[in-house]
């Protein structure tokens, strides 16, 4: 069943003879669920991947983004006068029961910017309180705020991995994601494999 609304991007790239991130995951789930034939997904009963992006709070404004992904745009489209999205993430309330701990492998966290919502902090707590943190914890980020908070909490998980975005070298990278520092990102890098992720 095609998804358009949600796997737009995938499709126009398949239908110009590209490979997408959709068949990419796709195959990459398919492994890692043991998957001999498509008829066993018809046994998954809950997901195993979950995509969280409760907000669009971010702490930079890359030249590639949009308000729809950071507040800071956001405000700025609003002052100026520009369009906003129609869409903008902003969650009341996140809804930690709609996910079943007990089926869930991968559980990816984005933005917005997540070491700078409240969200992102209130979660990784109720899963350590919760004692519900085995599954792979993916955390997209800038970079720029690694704090110590925030790697003490995610002692409590025996599986965490960092996709740190960088899109150039030194001033190249911190021209393009405007409001970075790039050997703040690199420091915080180094912080985020001497705690073992």
């Amino acid at each position: 069943i095609k998804m358009p609304a949600n796997c737009e991007m995938c499709y126009e790239r398949e239908e110009a003879d590209g490979e997408s991130a959709r068949q990419f995951e796709s195959l990459e789930w398919a492994m890692h669920l043991r998957l001999k034939h498509k008829d066993e997904l018809s046994s998954i009963k809950n997901p195993a991947l979950y995509e969280i992006r409760p907000t669009n709070k971010c702490n930079i404004m890359c030249r590639m983004c949009d308000d729809k992904h950071s507040h800071l745009i956001e405000e700025e489209n609003k002052r100026n006068g520009w369009p906003v999205a129609t869409k903008v993430w902003k969650m009341q309330g996140f809804p930690y029961h709609k996910i079943n701990f007990d089926d869930a492998k991968r559980i990816y966290w984005a933005g917005g910017e997540p070491t700078v919502q409240a969200e992102f902090y209130s979660f990784i707590r109720r899963c350590v309180e919760l004692k519900k943190t085995e599954f792979e914890f993916s955390i997209g980020t800038n970079g720029q705020k690694i704090s110590d908070t925030l790697l003490d909490l995610l002692k409590h998980f025996p599986r965490v991995t960092f996709s740190v975005s960088v899109d150039g070298y030194q001033k190249v990278n911190d021209y393009i994601r405007w409001g970075s520092d790039f050997e703040v990102i690199r420091e915080n890098c180094r912080r985020i494999l001497s705690a073992g992720h």
